[in-house]
């Protein structure tokens, strides 16, 4: 009986040796680069724009959340792509310090006129920004409230 199962375990025996590696393997310095110089690893983009208009006539309420890589999801968790030359513009008004200095405005919201919050989030920081229709914004703010109109169209 004894046989049989060493039997058995002879094949599971021979694979497990074939996954084990006697010897360590050693990077060898050359074109693909060297042991004792770093890789440089790519920056991960984590920019995420939140922007919310609600107000108007009718009361109506718009929410997306707007990542790098183009995708803007909507409050209802639809997703779509982003225009690539509007983004570009967004996410070039988005990372100004200029714009990421910002603080809201003072104004309140009139009747039937729109109220518009924005938060950038990026390096983990984020800066809220809320304006309303017939406020005088900051030209940095206008333009960026500009631009995330033209992306979530």
């Amino acid at each position: 009986m004894l046989p049989k199962n060493v039997i058995r375990l002879f094949p599971v025996l021979i694979l497990l040796c074939g996954c084990a590696s006697s010897a360590p393997t050693t990077a060898t310095p050359g074109a693909l680069g060297s042991p004792l110089r770093p890789t440089v690893q790519p920056v991960q983009d984590d920019l995420v724009i939140f922007y919310e208009r609600s107000g108007g006539i009718a009361g109506r309420l718009g929410q997306w959340t707007i990542f790098p890589d183009g995708r803007i999801v909507d409050g209802a968790g639809a997703t779509k792509k982003a225009d690539p030359g509007k983004l570009a513009t967004l996410l070039a008004i988005a990372r100004a310090p200029k714009t990421l200095g910002l603080t809201s405005p003072a104004g309140r919201q009139c009747p039937d006129c729109y109220a518009y919050t924005v938060r950038i989030t990026t390096a983990g920081k984020t800066t809220t920004l809320a304006t309303y229709d017939a406020v005088v914004n900051p030209p940095e703010l206008d333009a960026l409230l500009a631009a995330l109109a033209d992306v979530t169209r």
